[in-house]
């Protein structure tokens, strides 16, 4: 059933997605995350698809949670983002897998499905970022927060 908390998470985690999503383009440019992600790394349409994810996460792991006080939906906030953090390691890392797949790196299908999981821990060190944590944690227990603002005001 759609929801006033539910619209208005999914809002505010599409904006969490696309400026954590943008935070991480800008210092792979400035070669923060050279071992992981190179400076010249072409992005394309990784902002759209964490905004997307972003909003997804936001109706179906937030938006339906709210309604138990600030202090939960804080933490609904970050688990939302720990979530959009999840699916879009795995969906990135699944995608660089078929790249390289195409390529005839992987010597058979399970040295792929391998690789997932090493693809994945290897952007995951991107997120240690002091800036990406700030943005994912308080932008996410910001959202989980205003979220609940909204769940009470728009019964």
């Amino acid at each position: 059933m759609p929801t006033a908390a539910k619209l208005v998470s999914a809002v505010l985690f599409v904006l969490v997605g696309y400026a954590t999503a943008q935070l991480i383009e800008i210092q792979a440019a400035q070669g923060r995350f050279v071992p992981y992600i190179q400076p010249a790394q072409m992005f394309g349409a990784f902002s759209v698809i964490s905004a997307v994810v972003g909003g997804l996460c936001g109706w179906f792991v937030t938006g339906g949670r709210v309604g138990q006080g600030m202090g939960a939906s804080f933490g609904f906030g970050v688990r939302t983002s720990a979530t959009l953090v999840f699916f879009l390691l795995i969906a990135f890392a699944i995608r660089e897998m078929i790249r390289h797949a195409m390529s005839m790196l992987y010597h058979g299908p399970f040295d792929a499905i391998q690789a997932v999981f090493g693809l994945a821990a290897g952007y995951a060190h991107v997120l240690l970022s002091p800036l990406v944590l700030a943005v994912l944690v308080g932008g996410g227990g910001i959202a989980g927060m205003l979220a609940e603002a909204s769940a009470r005001r728009w019964r």
